[in-house]
């Protein structure tokens, strides 16, 4: 009985964060103003030596099959663009990568 109310639980905290994530990614997507101040903050190259270490924690929730734990990985993941303050000078690998990585998120 315990089991199952917990699993119950665990699916509940799972949709939570799933609709966090939704949330983030429709906002991101309509709002120009929002887009651009993440795609600023994402400068940072601190943003993405971060993220590969979401992977360890993806994995241990995967094998324990925690749902809570998978989808708030996840939602951590796409929020860590903007942990960051906006570097005060980028160099032209980075602005270039960035420009291709925003043309891909906004192509039809």
């Amino acid at each position: 009985m315990i089991s199952t109310m917990s699993r119950q639980r665990d699916v509940q905290i799972a949709l939570f964060f799933a609709v966090l994530s939704l949330g983030f990614i429709v906002l991101a997507s309509t709002n120009a103003t929002f887009f651009n101040w993440v795609f600023n903050r994402h400068q940072n190259v601190l943003s993405w030596y971060i993220r590969p270490l979401f992977i360890i924690p993806f994995c241990y929730f995967a094998y324990h099959r925690s749902w809570t734990g998978i989808s708030a990985t996840i939602f951590l993941l796409l929020t860590s663009m903007f942990w960051f303050s906006q570097p005060d000078t980028v160099s032209e690998q980075v602005k270039d990568f960035l420009q291709m990585e925003r043309d891909w998120l906004t192509a039809d």
